[in-house]
C-alpha cells in the first residue's frame, strides 16, 4: 500500500473536523456522522497500540500514521503554549 492510500492522523482529523461541521449546518445525517465517529475512534485507538507496541519494543520503526518530526514541546516564543503552572 502506498503512503498516499495509507492516511495519517492529519486526514483522520479533517474528516472529523468536515463531519462535526457537516453536523452543525444539518448537512449530514446523525446516524451517518456516528458511523464516521466510530472509524476515527477504532483508527484512534489502533494507533494507541502501535505506539505502545513501539515503546514496549523499543523499535525504532514508525508506522507513518502519525506524521515523523520532532514532537519535542515548543517554547512559547517558538509558538508553544506553557503547561499550567509554568511560565
Amino acid at each position: 500500500m502506498t503512503d498516499q492510500k495509507k492516511g495519517n492522523i492529519e486526514e483522520v482529523r479533517e474528516i472529523l473536523m468536515q463531519t462535526m461541521r457537516q453536523v452543525k449546518d444539518g448537512s449530514i445525517e446523525i446516524e451517518r456522522a456516528s458511523e464516521i465517529r466510530e472509524l476515527g475512534q477504532t483508527l484512534i485507538n489502533s494507533a494507541k497500540v502501535e505506539v505502545d507496541f513501539l515503546k514496549v519494543t523499543g523499535s525504532p520503526n514508525q508506522t507513518g500514521f502519525i506524521a515523523d518530526q520532532d514532537m519535542r514541546p515548543k517554547l512559547p516564543s517558538q509558538g508553544g503554549v506553557p503547561r499550567i503552572g509554568q511560565r
